[in-house]
C-alpha cells in the first residue's frame, strides 16, 4: 500500500463501563446507612419521586421521623426507612454514572 492510499482511522472509543453492582470496589457488599439522613431526606425523597415519574407513577412524598413515606391518589404506597432509600439513590446514581460523566 503506498502513501496515497494509507486511510486514516479514528482511535477506538473507550466502553461504556457500568457499575450497576451492590458491591463497592472491594467486594464488600454495601449496606443501607444506619444514620438518619434529615438534612437530605428531603433530597433523597424528591429523587425518588423524580424516578417514579419517569415509570408513569404520579407519586406525593412526605418526610417522617427516620422514614419517607409515598402516597398516591388511593392512599399510601411505600414506606422506605430513610436509610435504605439513601442506599437506593445511591445504586441509581452509581448505575447512572457513566452516562453522567460521559463528555460527547
Amino acid at each position: 500500500m503506498s502513501e496515497g492510499e494509507r486511510v486514516d482511522r479514528k482511535p477506538p472509543v473507550e466502553p461504556l463501563k457500568v457499575r450497576n453492582s451492590l458491591y463497592d470496589g472491594r467486594g464488600r457488599i454495601l449496606e443501607p446507612a444506619t444514620r438518619q439522613c434529615e438534612t437530605s431526606a428531603k433530597h433523597i425523597a424528591s429523587v425518588l419521586k423524580a424516578l417514579a415519574a419517569v415509570f408513569g407513577r404520579d407519586l406525593e412524598t412526605r418526610v417522617d421521623s427516620g422514614a419517607i413515606r409515598f402516597f398516591d391518589e388511593s392512599g399510601e404506597v411505600a414506606t422506605l426507612e430513610c436509610g435504605q432509600a439513601e442506599l437506593m439513590v445511591q445504586n441509581v446514581h452509581l448505575t447512572l454514572e457513566p452516562l453522567l460523566q460521559r463528555k460527547i
